[in-house]
């Protein structure tokens, strides 16, 4: 009978805590970015953080105003909490644009569009 009652209270605890998986919690993207140069070449700092409910695996990848293909990075999270990550545009005389970042797993998410310009006067 202890048996019985033993699984009969750690089945439903075992399937609680199996269906508690970690995910991403938030995203936030710095505003407005940093710049850094003299236009020639300028850089665009950007400063990012995401969130994780736990451990986890997060894949991301960052987009910008003029389409350019980024590589996807992993975020390895061994705890709850926010990693900061960060990108730099350089460019070379006047420009404006936005940058953003997405996540592609474990779920999709996008952070929002931060905008910049860069005046180099004429």
């Amino acid at each position: 009978m202890k048996t019985i009652l033993r699984c009969m209270i750690a089945t439903p605890l075992l399937l609680a805590a199996a269906g508690a998986q970690s995910r991403v919690g938030g995203l936030a993207l710095d505003e407005p970015p940093q710049l850094f140069g003299n236009c020639n070449p300028t850089r665009v700092h950007f400063t990012g953080r995401i969130n994780a409910t736990g451990p986890l695996d997060v894949t991301y990848t960052w987009i910008r105003s003029d389409n350019a293909q980024a590589p996807a990075h992993v975020l390895h999270f061994t705890r709850s909490g926010p990693l900061t990550i960060t990108n730099d545009w350089t460019l070379r005389g006047s420009a404006s644009g936005w940058m953003a970042f997405k996540i592609l797993a474990p779920q999709q998410l996008e952070s929002r569009h931060v905008s910049f310009r860069v005046d180099c006067g004429r």
